[in-house]
């Protein structure tokens, strides 16, 4: 009787510290994944803040067509210059 007393106790105990285990790795999971939310929160709320500048910011988009499409106003000129080498 005590033999089987044992061997039930030993068996809750390795069910219990497995159960366990596997906790603390859904747990460790669960807060990757909250602060992988966060991140992509602040990702968008950035982006949206953007797209808003983009939509209605005349500077951004003066930058953005003087940068990126490389446009100039009617009244600029644009010298370009070779690099120099480097020795």
């Amino acid at each position: 009787m005590l033999l089987l007393l044992v061997g039930i106790g030993l068996l809750c105990g390795t069910i219990l510290v497995r159960a366990h285990r596997e906790y603390r790795a859904a747990q460790a999971e669960y807060e990757r994944m909250e602060d992988e939310v966060r991140r992509l929160r602040l990702e968008t709320e950035r982006l949206m803040e953007e797209i808003q500048a983009l939509k209605t910011d005349p500077e951004v988009i003066e930058r953005i067509a003087r940068e990126e499409l490389h446009m100039v106003r009617p009244d600029e000129m644009v010298f370009s210059f070779p690099e120099a080498s480097k020795r």
